[in-house]
């Protein structure tokens, strides 16, 4: 990834609604992230489809299509948000089911005739497992949803569906100096592949691009690019930068 070899080139680099269990919008997040979590990501133009989406579910909730699991529907409630809406599943794996295409087209007539899957679609599913009912191509954006919802850059909208369920524990690793999950350059590679796109899609693949890791070889600390970009120095020996903290050489993140 050329961006990222430049930290490690031998040249001076370049200085871098009204119901009752609608809550207060930017109320504290209490989303509790289980074994398994599905998001439903909504941009603005979306609207109407997370609407219909919504309804869906709530249908789909009734009739126990969705065992045991949190369901909650989110808005962005600051500016940085990536999204617009999203909608979180949460649980134990077991009780992710995918519904099959005729129990959906089923619900999806009663609750709004005449309108097609596409009427409810998302605009990207996200997860943190490849489990049955989940889909997952990377963590990295898996994670960095996550934190946003954690540091409330989204607010409940409606909870759908609330269980109890026991916390899953992150395992990734954050930027020492910014708090971004870092990312592999040659995940973010493979995930946005085309040079070209909407604006979506390259203010998405910026944000991702930023958040590639590099680590100390020394200190075993992580920095983001964009961290690295800003307040990078020159390491003496290796002609590329420094650990922002202990001045050591840098090599590419691995989980």
């Amino acid at each position: 990834m050329g961006f990222l070899n430049k930290l490690f080139e031998k040249k001076r680099p370049t200085p871098l609604n009204n119901e009752k269990n609608h809550l207060k919008e930017n109320s504290i997040s209490r989303v509790t992230f289980g074994e398994a979590t599905k998001i439903l990501k909504f941009r603005k133009e979306s609207e109407i489809r997370f609407q219909n989406q919504v309804i869906f579910l709530k249908t789909a909730i009734k009739e126990s299509k969705y065992p045991s699991l949190n369901v909650f529907s989110m808005r962005k409630s600051k500016p940085t948000a990536s999204f617009e809406n999203l909608i979180v599943i949460s649980g134990d794996k077991k009780n992710f089911r995918p519904m099959d295409n005729i129990t959906s087209e089923e619900i999806l007539q009663r609750v709004h005739p005449g309108k097609k899957m596409e009427d409810i679609w998302s605009d990207g599913v996200i997860s943190d497992t490849a489990d049955p009912g989940c889909v997952i191509t990377d963590i990295g954006p898996f994670n960095n949803l996550r934190d946003e919802i954690k540091h409330a850059l989204y607010s409940i909208n409606e909870v759908l569906q609330e269980v109890k369920i026991e916390e899953k524990v992150a395992t990734s690793i954050k930027c020492s100096n910014c708090g971004i999950t870092l990312l592999v350059d040659t995940d973010v590679e493979i995930q946005y592949k085309s040079p070209m796109g909407s604006i979506d899609y390259i203010a998405e693949r910026q944000r991702a691009t930023d958040a590639v890791g590099v680590k100390c070889v020394l200190c075993n600390k992580g920095f983001c690019l964009a961290c690295m970009k800003i307040y990078g120095k020159p390491h003496p020996q290796s002609g590329g930068l420094a650990c922002l903290d202990c001045g050591g050489q840098l090599t590419q993140y691995r989980p």
